[in-house]
């Protein structure tokens, strides 16, 4: 059962992710200097969410919470939790585990998707009962 959800989140992420992390200004919509991220590689998402300028973090915590609430809709659809977040989690919490994994396993994650690099470490700290 895992295997097809991942493969199917694994699909859709390079659908919509190009080939290649960029951090740029982004559009006439957003006040100048907000940065933009497309995160394809494990290794440019931690560079992101480690990130301190104004911003970085904010949408690293964003692309967590994405994959969260996608598990938590997967769940809900009676298919088996990948990982079990802890009652009154927030993207903070998972900010941490994600970059303390990644930068731990890099090797492993290098030009990888940072997809599986992020559900690799929720599965490895927040395992379901």
């Amino acid at each position: 059962m895992f295997q097809k959800i991942y493969a199917v989140a694994l699909i859709s992420f390079l659908l919509i992710v190009p080939a290649q992390a960029q951090i740029k200004e982004a559009s006439p919509f957003l006040p100048v200097g907000t940065p933009t991220i497309q995160v394809p590689g494990a290794d440019a998402m931690l560079k992101f969410c480690k990130n301190t300028k104004p911003g970085y973090q904010e949408i690293c915590d964003g692309y967590l919470r994405g994959i969260a609430e996608f598990q938590e809709f997967i769940w809900m659809g009676q298919m088996e939790p990948i990982f079990c977040l802890p009652d009154g989690w927030t993207e903070s919490t998972m900010r941490p585990v994600v970059v303390s994994y990644i930068s731990e396993n890099l090797d492993n994650w290098q030009g990888r998707p940072a997809l599986g690099a992020v559900i690799a470490a929720l599965t490895n700290k927040f395992p379901c009962p």
